[in-house]
């Protein structure tokens, strides 16, 4: 029996809508899902173009609070880049370096992702997933307190609101959950009497950014 490009759709369209009920019931597979809902959303959003700045590029001051067993917070500086596909989604990256003095450790922080959402004239707000990785100085304070890997895995989501003054500056605030994966190792707890060695696991953190940026 011929299949026709409808009957196609409808038997695809029934193995995506299978895949994110199983996908969602068991709270796994976050990243395939996000990447499924992109590649739907994208065709939309091709569309509509309009005369909005190709580029964007700021700096920000920005704040992590690393949560127990590591129970530290650094306030930092950084930059990022994006380029605007449309109103809706922009592809951007950010870094940000936490100085030694502003904490009991350094480190750096690089994200590479998406921000999507909508936009007027006079302002945006967006959802923003980034993966990235946090660095920490091998000789730094967590390193003696038994931490062994220098760099880290992270994933930040979260929320972005912007105000357009004019055409071409715009003012940024973030928060979002910078979650850190550690995987096995292990880490003095100093919130507990005396301090024990806690595992790490996978953490949830708050990070909160506020900067300036120019579109052009």
């Amino acid at each position: 029996m011929h299949c026709s490009g409808t009957c196609f759709k409808v038997v695809f369209g029934e193995q995506i809508k299978n895949y994110l009920e199983e996908s969602v019931k068991s709270r796994s597979h976050f990243l395939p899902i996000a990447v499924i809902a992109m590649a739907l959303l994208l065709p939309v959003l091709a569309g509509a173009q309009d005369s909005l700045p190709r580029y964007e590029a700021g700096f920000q001051f920005t704040g992590l609070r690393l949560a127990n067993p590591i129970g530290e917070s650094a306030a930092g500086l950084g930059g990022r880049f994006g380029v605007n596909f449309n109103k809706y989604l922009t592809a951007e990256t950010e870094f940000n370096r936490f100085p030694s003095a502003s904490s009991d450790f350094g480190e750096n922080e690089a994200l590479f992702g998406v921000k999507l959402g909508v936009r007027t004239d006079s302002g945006g707000i967006f959802f923003k997933a980034r993966p990235g990785f946090l660095t920490f100085p091998a000789n730094g304070a967590l390193h003696g307190r038994g931490l062994t890997d220098s760099t880290e895995f992270a994933f930040d989501f979260g929320m972005v609101a912007e105000k357009y003054v004019g055409q071409h500056l715009l003012l940024r605030l973030d928060a979002g959950d910078t979650v850190v994966a550690y995987g096995g190792q292990h880490i003095l707890d100093t919130s507990q009497p005396g301090g024990r060695a806690t595992t790490l696991g996978t953490t949830s953190n708050l990070q909160i950014s506020v900067g300036v940026g120019i579109r052009f």
